[in-house]
């Protein structure tokens, strides 16, 4: 089981056109990539080519325009291992809510 799976993400955005209206534009497209154990990734590319909008939608700050994403969680508890599959925004959602909310 992958530590985090990404299936088909992308990220658009509106630019304003030359008249009127506007006009959306691919920050990402259709990115896809598995991370297992023991495994390294990087994210490479010129400048603006969506790397960081990439990182963004993974950690759950910016919502992606289509795809999914998901994340292999691993703990210990008495002795005995657990895992369980996340969507990683929900998870950094309710993170950020017990962050807030400890005294």
């Amino acid at each position: 089981m992958p530590l985090l799976q990404v299936e088909n993400l992308s990220k658009t955005f509106d630019e304003p056109a030359k008249l009127f209206g506007s006009e959306q534009f691919y920050a990402v497209k259709d990115v896809s990539f598995t991370l297992n154990r023991k495994e390294t990734l990087a994210i490479i590319g010129k400048n603006g080519s969506g790397k960081s909008t990439l990182v963004k939608m993974i950690a759950g700050i910016t919502p992606p325009t289509s795809g999914k994403k998901s994340y292999l969680m691993i703990y210990r508890y008495n002795s005995k291992i657990f895992t369980i599959v996340h969507n990683i925004s929900e998870w950094f959602s309710k993170m950020r809510i017990q962050h807030l909310t400890r005294v």
